[in-house]
């Protein structure tokens, strides 16, 4: 916060600004949860017309021989024809959150473009989440209205915080949106709270907006055993994390050494495109659970554990981590929050295969936190979020998990420690 923004009146809770402040943010808050709401149901209705409506089409009641590799090598041709010619957008939300919190804006020059390049992504079948493109969008287009208003730095970026949290809120959790677009990798997230409450109040409406416009919120559907809050469970946690630490890790090594590999093709963008969507596709025809963010395949996994034993799930953690970096690596767009979980989730599953007195639901929970912590090194963000996914009987494992897995890896990330001056 530049210290010249406390002179604002809108910075200052006993001037009126403050207030009005406060009611935009719940406003635009509201008005983006709906937007959110929107953007998810276009993007599962063009995936059910791609991959279930089209087939039956093609060949009613039977199952068309490779499809999921001929379907994600057009969507890779497509993506590396949309990087060629609309260029490489959107950042990711690690990016564009970084960006913002030195700026104060989302740059907005390039927003179709990223639009575009996210939606063909996400529909063709890329094992990617849908909050980097939200995030970008919504807050380019308030950094845009700021500008076409004239408004001063400081609300300009109040408000677009509040909007991109808000734009977070379908992850189930109104606190969890606000708190990722606030905390850093580096243990940054004590804002002052008149900078914290707009984003609160917009991240609470905007969780209002997504659930009456979507019926629902991501997660609550699954069964969790009332003895989840037992201490027996928080401790059978750690191992579980440690192996979804684990798998964290594989997940930062393959994305290293496939960006390597692929950072001299960025010249050829097609190319790259048709090769991560051939990949993606072979992975898909023989896996298919590895195709999407997750989030919808994750009630399949838990459903078909028991039948897939130790080593298919182990593996299907494994190559949905080396389905994201594939993607990422090779120009797909979309967020690194949804696809971990899942796989986090299988190879908490398969400990549980493995090593019967652990509940399957103590082996997904552990595993989903454990891994999302390693890879997005945002503990609390990630606590919250997964608090809002899941149940509240999951709490004890969430923490323990979340802080195993975070704690263990910390030598492999080192971080500059730095005096708060938000406080």
């Amino acid at each position: 916060m530049n210290n010249d923004d406390i002179t604002i009146p809108a910075s200052n809770p006993k001037h009126l600004d403050f207030y009005a402040l406060l009611l935009s943010s719940i406003l635009i808050g509201f008005i983006v949860g709906i937007a959110s709401a929107l953007f998810l149901r276009f993007l599962d209705w063009n995936i059910h017309f791609l991959w279930e409506v089209i087939p039956q089409w093609i060949a009613p009641n039977n199952k068309i021989p490779f499809y999921a590799l001929i379907v994600c090598t057009v969507g890779g041709t497509i993506i590396g024809l949309c990087q060629k010619y609309l260029g490489n957008h959107p950042p990711s939300l690690a990016e564009t959150l970084a960006t913002f919190r030195k700026t104060g804006r989302v740059e907005y020059k390039h927003l179709p473009h990223g639009i575009v390049n996210v939606l063909v992504s996400l529909i063709f079948g890329g094992s990617l989440g849908p909050e980097a493109g939200l995030t970008d969008m919504i807050g380019g287009l308030v950094t845009w209205l700021g500008d076409l208003r004239k408004q001063h730095n400081y609300i300009k970026r109040i408000l677009t915080q509040a909007a991109m949290s808000a734009g977070l809120a379908f992850f189930g959790s109104p606190l969890g949106g606000a708190v990722l677009t606030f905390e850093t990798s580096d243990g940054d997230i004590l804002p002052r709270i008149q900078n914290f409450l707009p984003s609160l109040l917009g991240t609470c409406a905007g969780f209002a907006g997504f659930v009456w416009a979507m019926g629902n919120s991501l997660g609550k559907n699954f069964i969790f055993p009332a003895e989840m809050a037992q201490p027996v469970n928080m401790l059978l946690a750690i191992p579980v994390a440690l192996i979804g630490a684990g798998g964290g890790m594989i997940f930062h090594l393959l994305s290293t050494q496939l960006n390597k590999y692929f950072s001299p093709l960025a010249s050829r963008p097609l190319l790259r495109g048709i090769i991560g969507g051939v990949g993606l596709g072979i992975m898909g025809s023989l896996m298919p659970l590895t195709l999407f963010s997750g989030e919808h395949e994750l009630r399949v996994l838990i459903d078909e554990s028991a039948k897939m034993g130790f080593l298919l799930l182990f593996v299907l953690g494994v190559a949905k981590m080396l389905a994201t970096t594939l993607c990422l690596a090779t120009g797909w767009k979309g967020g690194i929050i949804f696809p971990p979980m899942f796989g986090g989730a299988a190879l908490g599953l398969a400990c549980s295969v493995l090593f019967p007195a652990i509940h399957p639901m103590v082996g997904v929970t552990a595993g989903m936190a454990a891994t999302t912590a390693v890879i997005m090194r945002q503990p609390v963000a990630v606590i919250i979020i997964l608090l809002g996914i899941l149940r509240g009987e999951t709490a004890g494992v969430i923490v323990v998990a979340t802080l195993v897995g975070y704690t263990v890896t910390m030598p492999f990330f080192p971080s500059k420690v730095k005096n708060n001056t938000n406080l």
